[in-house]
């Protein structure tokens, strides 16, 4: 059977690495070498505690090549501190002010969009990201805005109270709508599962900051001083990363070391710009592209 996709009168396949590196350069309008990687983390450069083959020689190559790295999360309760720790223990070479969270970057958006008294349903490293904004942690009205995020201590009192805030009012963002979450071994609601409880009490839709919205990856580039076109977004999952990086003009690249496999990329509507097996075809991406 034919998986390929049509594009008016041609197929689409989305190329192999090798191919795309070989023609790239005689194909006008097609990026040769990006400024900017925005790297999603797990599934692309952990797994769990474990590492992705090949992932630290890739980064470690793309920092000598002159490619600036920013490690891009919807995970909001670990702050950007824990999360550059967690990444040196693997061998990765990072800062925290190289990772930015969904809890950062809803907090900007907050802070960008007026009002500064947020009720938050959320773990330390949202508090912290809105406290780094100068916004305010407010349990008691008048409130701005009711922030939701992975809280693994929500309950029905906490469902009321934040739903009364939005029903009298206030604004409703989520740090991201991811709707359940591993850790350890344990599957757990995440973000997107306790909007819903109060989407469906309040019926009003919440904004969304995370992947697969692009308001994650803008907030990368507005940090990072580069347009779309300068950077190069790499996940695992079809579905948040590369949805996200198309939402926000970035071109992308699928590694298929985690969630999304070939057999996905084929039946997709979503049409990453490169697909890998893994990162060590990608490692050929900086010194390759001049």
């Amino acid at each position: 059977m034919d998986t390929t996709q049509k594009t008016g009168s041609r197929k689409w396949r989305p190329l192999p690495f090798k191919i795309y590196r070989n023609i790239a350069s005689n194909l006008p309008g097609v990026m040769l070498r990006p400024k900017l990687l925005l790297l999603d983390l797990d599934g692309t450069v952990y797994r769990g505690e474990v590492p992705v083959p090949g992932a630290a020689e890739a980064i470690r190559d793309a920092r000598a090549a002159g490619l600036r790295v920013l490690f891009v999360t919807n995970r909001a309760n670990r702050s950007p501190g824990i999360v550059a720790r967690q990444l040196r223990s693997l061998g990765i070479e990072c800062r925290k002010d190289e990772v930015i969270t969904s809890a950062a970057a809803t907090a900007s958006y907050c802070a960008a969009h007026g009002g500064r008294r947020c009720h938050i349903v959320g773990e330390r490293g949202v508090r912290e990201a809105f406290a780094a904004q100068g916004l305010l942690s407010v349990d008691d009205g008048p409130v701005d805005w009711v922030v939701v995020s992975l809280d693994r201590r929500f309950t029905y009192p906490k469902l009321a109270k934040a739903s009364a805030f939005i029903l009298g009012g206030a604004r409703f963002v989520i740090t991201n709508s991811d709707q359940r979450i591993t850790i350890g071994d344990d599957i757990l609601p995440e973000a997107g599962a306790i909007a819903a409880s109060i989407q469906t009490v309040t019926g009003v839709e919440p904004v969304v900051i995370g992947k697969p919205s692009p308001t994650l990856f803008r907030e990368a580039l507005r940090m990072a001083g580069c347009a779309p076109e300068e950077a190069l977004a790499v996940g695992d999952y079809l579905g948040t990363d590369i949805a996200a990086a198309k939402a926000a003009g970035i071109p992308s690249c699928l590694m298929l070391t985690g969630v999304s496999t070939r057999a996905d990329v084929e039946r997709s509507t979503l049409r990453p710009d490169i697909v890998c097996e893994g990162w060590r075809e990608f490692r050929l991406f900086p010194s390759g592209f001049a």
